[in-house]
């Protein structure tokens, strides 16, 4: 990786573990409508599309599913339960405050590029006590469109006043790797995360340029030097 200046990280899957409190709401929502709970390893398969994806496909119990009577009313009871309810059960994955004070003291900008909306997003890094190494946020809210289209990327690398090859994107779905592509910036796949490994490593469109299996090797990769800054 070279002349890499900043770094652009996924938040779900990628610097927290979030999956059981995203699996709460969601069973929250479908308890409101009647509905009996989903299993959390079926959950895991709906995230990274951002709320309203989400949410369709809590309703229907399907990746596809759609549900146009009831979505509005299962966003408002999301978002309310959610919002307060986001630091139950979710947990940084290891490593991850020590590594985002390792890339600042390295000098590498520090963004976030997710789809969660903004505010739910500031308030999980303020509650984890990261927020101070972000220097740009991107929710799914923030602009008009969000992950798989690069924009968020784009506006990273314009905040920055840097080129989109100079951005390094990190996270664990495809939406990841295609929104990076998709601006020009380098991928770096966490295989950690909610995601069906094979098929994206084994998609050419989503092929990774780079892969780790635990947030510490980003670390170590900085301490042998293999990101060139």
């Amino acid at each position: 990786m070279k002349n890499i200046q900043a770094i652009a990280f996924d938040l779900d899957g990628t610097l927290i573990h979030s999956l059981p409190d995203l699996a709460d709401s969601a069973n929250t929502v479908r308890a409101h409508f009647g509905m009996p709970p989903l299993e959390e390893s079926l959950i895991e398969t709906f995230i990274g599309d951002g709320v309203t994806h989400l949410m369709h496909r809590a309703l229907t119990a399907d990746f596809n599913g759609t549900d146009e009577a009831r979505i509005e009313e299962a966003l408002a009871i999301h978002i309310a339960y959610y919002g307060e309810h986001f630091t139950n059960r979710t947990q940084l994955y290891p490593h991850v405050k020590e590594t985002l004070a390792a890339l600042q003291a390295r000098d590498i900008r520090i963004a976030l590029v997710t789809n969660k909306i903004e505010r739910h997003a500031r308030k999980i890094l303020e509650h984890y006590g990261i927020i101070e190494y972000f220097a740009a946020i991107y929710g799914g809210d923030t602009l008009p469109v969000h992950k798989p289209a690069p924009d968020q990327i784009l506006g990273v690398a314009k905040d920055f006043n840097l080129a989109p090859e100079q951005v390094l994107m990190v996270g664990d779905s495809p939406n990841d790797m295609l929104s990076a592509k998709a601006a020009g910036s380098p991928t770096l796949f966490v295989s950690y995360g909610y995601c069906d490994n094979e098929a994206l490593i084994n998609n050419p469109a989503t092929t990774p340029d780079y892969q780790i299996d635990s947030f510490e090797k980003l670390q170590e990769m900085l301490a042998k030097n293999k990101v060139e800054v």
